[in-house]
């Protein structure tokens, strides 16, 4: 390998991979999570809108009236929407209900219990549309279609604001090991099932979306699966001496998964951007048979390593980053991690920037609870994203 290459990669993959570490602190863990400021601006807002919609569901008298509700919450506003011949009673009742929530009432154009019988009507009679959106201020319907048609005007029918083209609806994403193609698109972390590893970052080279992944796992042409056997795509790409491949994918989202391997609210956090791998520095991982793991340090930038007991043509030097976890009875990574995604936690808990790829590990270590990773080991080795990101790869960030 020249010099110039080896200093360019840095990661190794040897038997495990890591988890990611949950967009928290150094050394923490979710319970140390301070709460959501928008959920704690948001309570009272709910309180009363439930309050206003119980109040209205008691007199059906007033259902006729009721247009709909949205709020402002970083504005501490609720808005209710009434039709313009709303009685007195009902508008008094309202305020009365919203308490000490600022409260604005504005004015509907149809009431609710309408446009959701037209929203039935509509979707009863064209099987192009995938949904049907009410508006929240009552003011009418919104359209979307699986497939875009010829011609569609809202002046063909005056409950309609607008007609859009959005595919059909898919079931959720389940977990990592269920993961799914449905928006915002396949993520980081979940489980390759076809070869027992892990999905890295997803990145884009000419218009198409890939997810990153070990070499060491497989070789080119080969179809991914995830872990409810459906197809993520074929890989291509193939990179021996930085342990790299992708994954060419339906859609790709910079997304990457959460929490344990098994967390069934299938939780995932946001990629903003990239980051360095300076010595000193902590990192997590993020990987489909051991979950988040955080508290690793890096040791060394550059570590110059050669991946034993793996594929073939992977038992070469290559040039990667060397991290270990700072409680060093306690596991950074386990087999089955290989490809998944090496990240810096930010100030914000829904966001992290992408450090690389996991590698390999040594130093091992026993797995512990919360992984079904055959080995599990201390110290950490990886690909830095820049290693994975050359060649036209890009990385997507939200």
């Amino acid at each position: 390998m020249s010099k110039q290459n080896g200093l360019r990669r840095s990661c190794a993959a040897l038997f495990a991979l890591l988890v990611i570490g949950s967009g928290l602190s150094v050394g923490t863990d979710a319970a140390a999570e301070e709460p959501d400021p928008i959920a704690i601006a948001q309570a009272p807002i709910d309180d009363a809108f439930t309050r206003i919609e119980q109040l209205v569901q008691q007199r059906p008298d007033w259902t006729e009236f009721y247009g709909g509700a949205s709020a402002d919450v970083e504005g501490g506003l609720l808005e209710v929407f009434l039709t313009g011949m709303a009685p007195y009673e009902m508008r008094e009742a309202i305020r009365q209900e919203a308490g000490d929530v600022r409260l604005r009432i504005g004015v509907s154009r149809y009431n609710q219990s309408e446009l959701m019988t037209q929203a039935e009507v509509l979707a009863a009679a064209d099987p192009n549309i995938a949904g049907v959106a009410v508006a929240s201020n009552g003011d009418g319907l919104v359209v979307d279609l699986i497939e875009s048609p010829t011609a569609r005007s809202s002046d063909e029918n005056p409950y309609v604001l607008e007609y859009r083209t959005t595919g059909p609806v898919v079931p959720a994403v389940a977990t990592r090991q269920n993961d799914s193609s449905a928006a915002p698109g396949w993520k980081a972390g979940a489980r390759i099932d076809s070869f027992s590893c892990t999905t890295g970052y997803a990145v884009r080279r000419n218009s198409q979306d890939y997810l990153i992944t070990a070499a060491h796992c497989g070789l080119s042409g080969r179809t991914a699966t995830d872990g409810a056997g459906s197809t993520i795509g074929t890989t291509s790409g193939r990179d021996a001496s930085d342990d790299q491949m992708y994954i060419a994918a339906s859609a790709a989202a910079p997304r990457q998964y959460d929490k344990a391997y098994n967390n069934s609210a299938g939780l995932y956090k946001n990629v903003v951007g990239a980051t360095t791998s300076l010595g000193g520095t902590y990192v997590c991982t993020s990987g489909s048979y051991t979950g988040v793991n955080c508290d690793i340090q890096i040791t060394n930038q550059n570590y110059y390593y050669n991946l034993t007991g793996s594929m073939s043509g992977n038992s070469t030097y290559k040039w990667g980053a060397l991290a270990f976890r700072r409680t060093i009875s306690l596991r950074a990574m386990g087999t089955g991690d290989s490809g998944g995604p090496v990240l810096k936690n930010t100030g914000v808990l829904a966001d992290i920037r992408a450090a690389g790829m996991i590698s390999g590990g040594n130093r091992e270590v026993t797995c512990g609870s919360g992984s079904v990773a055959g080995k599990c080991y201390n110290r950490l080795i990886y690909i830095k994203i820049g290693d994975l990101t050359d060649g036209g790869y890009a990385l997507k960030v939200r």
